[in-house]
């Protein structure tokens, strides 16, 4: 998504063509910033086209997230992870989609392919060949990557590095046949809410909420959210096959 608007609130996510003190949208003071709009993408370009038989498959077409069975999860959705510094985002995010059935990818637009990420992926048994790792990238390379691999879920962490709106998601899993499921990871900005909470709150068909390794579910299209959550590292993720984990070259 780009925008002529180069500031934006970081609480409810209206933006604004100046600065201004506070948000006319949620009346938060000093959360008005100068927001970096990333430039058009070719992905922008493609048409979204499906048809009533296929969006009609997709509200009974369950999506199995084997690390988190209690979660319900439907076709071309939208997922939030979101809370603070050391909450377990980024453990949640790998675990879920180790725990999906057939190809994956990481966005790592915050670790990148690194020490971190991959002391992570080896504690989390993270190997197998199908879960590909992209680093520093656009949307359109990612893009291709996606089609490359013929993914099934894509998570992206996070999206306030990645530049990513969760528009930019829907339009990906619209155009991408085979993408079932993408994870917005979600950094907390300095009031303690999700950064661009609004419009994340309001695109999302499911939002976890992490705090000191343990997760809630905070709303769903496809379940009732009480009493659904538990830890994070609960057991070991049941991986959907045991190759090496790869990191991708978009």
């Amino acid at each position: 998504m780009t925008t002529t608007h180069p500031y934006r609130c970081a609480a409810c996510g209206r933006y604004y063509p100046a600065r201004v003190d506070v948000c006319a949208a949620c009346w938060r003071p000093g959360l008005v910033l100068l927001w970096p709009a990333r430039h058009a993408a070719e992905v922008d370009a493609v048409a979204e086209v499906t048809t009533a038989a296929a969006l009609c498959r997709a509200a009974w077409d369950e999506t199995r997230v084997g690390a988190y069975p209690d979660l319900r999860i439907g076709r071309d959705t939208l997922l939030v992870a979101t809370g603070g510094p050391g909450a377990g985002k980024t453990t949640w995010a790998c675990r879920a989609l180790d725990s999906v059935a057939g190809p994956v990818t990481m966005w790592a637009a915050e670790t990148g392919p690194g020490p971190a990420l991959a002391a992570l992926l080896a504690r989390l048994v993270v190997r197998r060949e199908s879960f590909h790792v992209v680093g520093r990238a656009d949307l359109d390379a990612v893009h291709r990557q996606l089609a490359r691999s013929h993914a099934v879920a894509l998570a992206v962490d996070s999206v306030q590095v990645a530049e990513t709106e969760p528009d930019d998601l829907r339009h990906l899993l619209a155009v991408l046949p085979d993408l079932r499921l993408a994870v917005a990871v979600s950094q907390l900005n300095k009031a303690g809410v999700i950064e661009g909470a609004m419009r994340l709150a309001h695109e999302a068909d499911v939002i976890v909420e992490l705090h000191e390794m343990s997760w809630t579910l905070a709303k769903s299209r496809y379940q009732p959210i009480a009493g659904v959550g538990g830890p994070v590292l609960a057991a070991p993720a049941p991986a959907a096959a045991t190759e090496e984990c790869h990191v991708a070259t978009a």
